[in-house]
């Protein structure tokens, strides 16, 4: 199981590509907020790195 720091890519987040898809869909789409008190916990739960 990789550790919290594994999991975040602070140098090359997928954020940017996420906001450029949302933008051009051609369909209305909401991205709901993370909730500050489960992120760390969820995102070792599913061990996706913030680059995927």
């Amino acid at each position: 199981m990789r550790s919290l720091s594994e999991l975040v890519d602070v140098a090359d987040p997928a954020w940017p590509e996420i906001e450029a898809a949302v933008a051009a869909a051609p369909y209305p789409v909401v991205v709901l907020p993370a909730d500050p008190r489960r992120v760390d916990e969820e995102l070792g739960l599913v061990q996706v790195t913030t680059r995927s």
